[in-house]
């Protein structure tokens, strides 16, 4: 049922961190996050993006294991994505 697609979909089965940023609408920004991502040694487990709310803008949110969230955070700003939300 959709309850179940939106569990799976946001990695709520996992452990890790789960964040939410804000990232230009432009070609390469998903990859510049994903790469600082795993150069910090982390693991993208689920990956969903929304319209922004302006359409210069996209909302992501990720599930990330194997990183504590002060090593998210510095993933995000190497990427140079703005942090909505983290836990």
């Amino acid at each position: 049922d959709l309850f179940h697609v939106f569990v799976d979909m946001v990695g709520a089965r996992h452990m890790g961190v789960r964040i939410t940023i804000v990232l230009d609408e432009k070609p390469g920004q998903l990859v510049k996050m994903s790469s600082a991502i795993a150069n910090q040694g982390g693991n993208i487990v689920s990956l969903v993006t929304f319209e922004g709310d302006d359409l210069s803008k996209r909302r992501c949110t990720c599930k990330i294991t194997g990183l504590t969230m002060e090593q998210v955070t510095e993933a995000v700003k190497t990427a140079g994505a703005q942090l909505e939300d983290i836990r």
